[in-house]
Order: structure tokens, then C-alpha cells, then sequence
């Protein structure tokens, strides 16, 4: 069946009205002659990481195409999975079987957009597949302009800040009332020269007795580094030790130290997004569809659109 995209493309954009738009990356890349395969994001999938991305949000690709018979294969780094096919026709086999892609009018609709699942988001935290979190593979000379998150969760625009107790801890009680996917952030300031622990990170933040690490904290570059994680990725560490967290920096070694500003924040969510849309059904057996355009049943898994409306139907 011929899946069009932007049948569905302004419901879309209406129902997920209030939920957040992450930018991940920006400027220009152009995907052509099956030969420039532009990478986005980083191994570890960091930038997914610090936007506090879930299964059920987006990962959306801007892109502008030249070639009016474009395509495009979004794959799992170098040796990873095709996870999607987008087209601006309805593409077929050498031996005449449908591709299964997804029709997109990329100029009018301004973006392909990929779900993300528990199995893409495990491949980009463990580097499953070497080379980036995404590769777009394709023809027709398409400009990819920028990179976004869309999340199904809307999160306090304004944070809290968290205070270190008079033990030098995080204390456990400061995260009490906020929701499990509240985002918690950690700024600090990297001085001196890079060297080996570029590369390797300068601590974490563990728990007390600094057996059980929550975040890592990287050394990437000098000046401010926010790393984050959502508030339910700590529970390890105070499980462990209830006492709280600790921010603990180890390698100075060769001129690399934190300066006096580190920055705890927690920013609570405010809706849940698509997650909650379905407070009621107009209709309970009108069709449902998948972000593809396709009709689907009630056994089908993940993000549908029925009566309107997006949820994630389980």
C-alpha cells in the first residue's frame, strides 16, 4: 500500500503542538550519487542523551531536495540497519516487489522524521555500530540543514537549582515530588590544557562511596560542559547510597581541573505530550493509522493517529 506522508504531516504538527523541539545539530550536508552519506550525531549518541530523548519521540531531518526523484536510507552507523526508506515516489525491486518506503513532498513538508525505539536508542548509547548514530545514504542531492528531537514530553523552560548539602553531596531528598523524566543537568567548567583525558573524561557523578556511577562527565573541550540525564537515571546511585550524590572529579593529571562552577539544575516536565492526547475516543473502532499513512489494528505497536489524535497505542 502507498504510504503518503503528508497526509498526516499538519495533524502532526497540531497535536504535538506542546510537546518540545530539540536542535542537535545544524548546517549543511547534502546527500547524493549514493556517495556523500553524511553522519549526524555522535557515536555515543550523545546529543540524544543531553535532549533526554525516549522511545516514541522523533528524530526529524530538514532537508530541501534538488532531484524531484530523490531517496534517501536512514541506516544505524557504517555496519547497523536500514531503518527507513523515504522516497518522493513509491519505489519498487529490480524484480518488480514494492520497497516499502515512504512517500514524502520533502519540499512541502520540509522534513523526513524517524521514531525512535528502545532497540535504535540502545544501538546509539552502547556504539552497537560504529560511525555516528545516523547515516543518510540516497540520490537526488538533498540538503540536510538541520537536526531535531522531537519529544512527546514538554519540560519547565525555567530549572531548579540543587544545592549541595554541607557533606558536599547531592542530597537524594532535593529530586523528592519531580517526575521520573524530569531532566536534571550538570554544568561545570573545564580550565587548563586537553590532553589524554580529553578523550577518556575527567569523573562522574556517582554515589557517595563512589562505587555506582550515574553520569559521566566528559572533558570534550575547555569552558562550560552541561552533560544530563532524566531524574529516574540517578535511583542507582541512591539506592546505593542514600546519603546522596557525588560529583566526583579525579584525573587533574596534566593541567586538566574543573574551576569553582559546577551547576546542578532539574527541569520538571510540565505535560506529557502525545502520551497523554488520548484522554478520550470519540470513536473507539474508527480506523487507525501509523505515521506512515498506513491503516493498522489495535495489535499494532507504537505511535498511531485515530479520530485526529497521536497516542502510543501498547
Amino acid at each position: 500500500m502507498k504510504k503518503i506522508f503528508t497526509l498526516f504531516a499538519t495533524i502532526m504538527m497540531a497535536v504535538c503542538a506542546n510537546a518540545g523541539e530539540v536542535e542537535l545539530w545544524s548546517g549543511s550536508a547534502t546527500v547524493n550519487a549514493w556517495e556523500n552519506a553524511p553522519i549526524f550525531l555522535s557515536d555515543t549518541g550523545t546529543e540524544l542523551k543531553n535532549a533526554g530523548a525516549l522511545p516514541g519521540d522523533f528524530v526529524r531531518f530538514y532537508a530541501t531536495a534538488e532531484n524531484p526523484n530523490w531517496q534517501i536510507q536512514v541506516v544505524e552507523g557504517h555496519w547497523g540497519p536500514v531503518y527507513a526508506v523515504y522516497a518522493a515516489t513509491e519505489l519498487t525491486n529490480e524484480d518488480g516487489s514494492p520497497v516499502n518506503n515512504v512517500v514524502v513532498d520533502l519540499n512541502t513538508v520540509g522534513y523526513i522524521e524517524i521514531e525512535l525505539t528502545e532497540e535504535i536508542l540502545e544501538a546509539a548509547y552502547t556504539q552497537k555500530y560504529w560511525g555516528g548514530v545516523f547515516i543518510l545514504n540516497g540520490d537526488g542531492n538533498v540538503e540536510v540543514t538541520k537536526v531535531t528531537l522531537k519529544t512527546a514530553l514538554d519540560w519547565n523552560s525555567e530549572p531548579v537549582n540543587i544545592e549541595f548539602n554541607e557533606n558536599g553531596f547531592i542530597p537524594a531528598s532535593a529530586f523528592e515530588g519531580y517526575n521520573d523524566y524530569a531532566k536534571v543537568q550538570f554544568t561545570y567548567n573545564v580550565a587548563g590544557s586537553l590532553s589524554s583525558y580529553q578523550n577518556w573524561g575527567i569523573g562522574a557523578v556517582q554515589s557517595s562511596d563512589g562505587n555506582t556511577n550515574v553520569v559521566n562527565l566528559p572533558a570534550s573541550s575547555l569552558g562550560d560542559i552541561t552533560v544530563g540525564c532524566f531524574k529516574k537515571d540517578l535511583q542507582p546511585a541512591f539506592d546505593a547510597t542514600p546519603e546522596g550524590l557525588l560529583f566526583n572529579v579525579w584525573g587533574f593529571g596534566d593541567g586538566v581541573c574543573v574551576g569553582s562552577r559546577v551547576k546542578v539544575e532539574v527541569f520538571d516536565v510540565v505535560s506529557t505530550g502525545i502520551n497523554a492526547v488520548r484522554s478520550e475516543v470519540e470513536n473507539e473502532n474508527a480506523p487507525i493509522y501509523n505515521l506512515a499513512g498506513q491503516r493498522v489494528d489495535k495489535s499494532y505497536k507504537g505511535v498511531v493517529i485515530q479520530n485526529g489524535k497521536k497516542f502510543i497505542q501498547k
